[in-house]
């Protein structure tokens, strides 16, 4: 056999085996470019590489935003399904993957990367890895092949690389946009109940409790937790909380110093984000949550009426899991859950005052009212929301015989032709705002005619409209008529 004969029968296996690997290449990419999504996509997608390539394992992994760990989607290797993993992105080539989009070693890249462990104990060869990207060109993923033998013919490798590529990445983007979407309506419909259970007339504890509940649950996290401030300890205590054991709650403290994540925050009264305890610079002393094996973490200010009331936060066993959208999130949260505070203050404020009313009213000689204001310019009755006992000693009727269709009411007892210019009165003072004293008839229970002085303050709330009117009340019968004797 001749040189040329020999060489074309060279040539001709060469292009043989071109041909071979193109059909293999059209084939597995049929099957794996063109899979339809599903849960197991990915596994299938890294089989169907495998065998495009004929390569020993490949990989496709998500890598999270400024994070360092890379966490797989699907692993395949030597003919079976590889149970996920993280892995650490600064041991390997995978920064260089990262930086510059691909980066092959068709050999000797074990000896390359000695602290690699994943080259060592598969006794890797060959690594090909490719970047995966979104449309804003952002890096989502990484791609890799790994083969216990040199590589040859690159050309077609990177070829069939770049496909599989823009179908993982193609996908990787619509999963991601998916679960964004997904978090968002979880999000909207927890923020939803928090605030309407903020608006309503329940205790602060109870929305806490169900604020950390509902937190937790829609970021995926592990432990959720609200701490008060104690001015006098000068530390934060637990006050509600998932995921801490129960006995902690009420109990546990965290010093206001800067050294703690939550003191931090609170003192500083910004949101801050922890990607990692382990390599945190910000505050040392962490072992606090370490304790419990916490990771990452998102903690956020709940203003209060005088400052701020303490400090709400959320953390996971995972780096990495949040971001701004998260801190955001939290702020709402926590805004909802001062006004709540705000609220529950103002009305023991009030319960307070209610009560220190009452005792002062109960001794005073006259009769001490307060009055919730309708439209008097249509004839509203003055709807008395309290009444000291003196009202049954001077009317002879109890607040209760003075109650018709539910409304309490002194307008009952005052004389037909001095009602309508009692009620003008109380209007302009309304309106005014301003005090006022008017005398006027009234009709005893025994049918008799007194005459009462009345003296009366409208009472607003943060400026507004009055909501009630405080008065006092005194018989001046025996002023008018010194005959008779009361």
């Amino acid at each position: 056999m001749t040189s040329n004969s020999q060489e074309l029968i060279q040539q001709t296996d060469q292009a043989v085996a071109q041909l071979r690997r193109r059909e293999r290449m059209l084939c597995g990419l049929a099957s794996g470019v063109g899979l339809s999504p599903g849960e197991d996509f990915w596994q299938s997608l890294m089989a169907a590489l495998t065998d495009t390539l004929q390569v020993d394992y490949a990989i496709v992994s998500q890598i999270c935003p400024k994070s360092v760990v890379a966490s797989t989607l699907a692993a395949y290797g030597l003919g079976q399904p590889i149970e996920n993993f993280d892995y650490d992105l600064t041991r390997g080539p995978y920064q260089e993957v990262a930086e510059h989009h691909a980066r092959f070693y068709l050999e000797d890249v074990r000896s390359l990367f000695l602290q690699e462990p994943i080259f060592q104990d598969y006794k890797i060869e060959a690594y090909l890895g490719i970047a995966l990207r979104n449309a804003a060109d952002e890096i989502l993923g990484l791609l890799v092949v790994l083969h216990r033998q040199p590589l040859e013919d690159l050309d077609f490798i990177e070829e069939v690389l770049s496909i599989f590529a823009a179908r993982a990445s193609a996908e990787l983007s619509h999963q991601l946009a998916e679960q964004s979407l997904q978090r968002k309506i979880k999000q909207q419909s927890t923020l939803s109940l928090i605030g309407q259970l903020a608006a309503t007339n329940g205790s602060l504890a109870s929305l806490l409790e169900v604020s950390v509940m509902a937190i937790a649950q829609t970021l995926g996290a592990e432990y959720c937790q609200v701490l008060e401030l104690c001015a006098e300890q000068q530390a934060l205590q637990l006050k509600a909380a998932i995921g801490w054991p129960a006995d902690l709650v009420g109990s546990a403290q965290v010093s206001l110093c800067e050294a703690s994540q939550l003191g931090y925050t609170f003192q500083r009264a910004l949101p801050v984000i922890v990607s990692d305890f382990h390599r945190e610079t910000r505050f040392q002393d962490v072992t606090f949550l370490q304790k419990y094996g916490m990771v990452s973490g998102v903690s956020v200010v709940i203003p209060g009426p005088h400052g701020s009331y303490g400090v709400l936060a959320v953390h996971a066993k995972q780096a990495n899991r949040f971001d701004r959208e998260d801190s955001l999130y939290l702020q709402t949260i926590a805004a909802l859950i001062g006004q709540k505070v705000e609220q529950t203050q103002a009305h023991h404020i009030l319960r307070q005052n209610d009560q220190e009313y009452k005792s002062l009213a109960k001794n005073f000689p006259g009769i001490v009212c307060r009055t919730i204001v309708g439209d008097l310019r249509v004839g509203d009755l003055r709807r008395t929301a309290f009444l000291n006992d003196q009202c049954h000693l001077l009317t002879g009727f109890t607040p209760k015989e003075l109650t018709q269709s539910g409304i309490c009411s002194l307008d009952y007892v005052i004389a037909v032709e001095d009602l309508a210019r009692v009620r003008s009165v109380s209007s302009q003072a309304i309106e005014s705002q301003q005090t006022f004293q008017i005398e006027y008839k009234v009709i005893d229970k025994m049918g008799s005619v007194r005459y009462f002085w009345e003296k009366g303050e409208p009472v607003a709330k943060s400026g507004r409209q009055p909501a009630h009117i405080d008065s006092i009340i005194f018989d001046i019968t025996h002023r008018k008529d010194p005959a008779r004797s009361y």
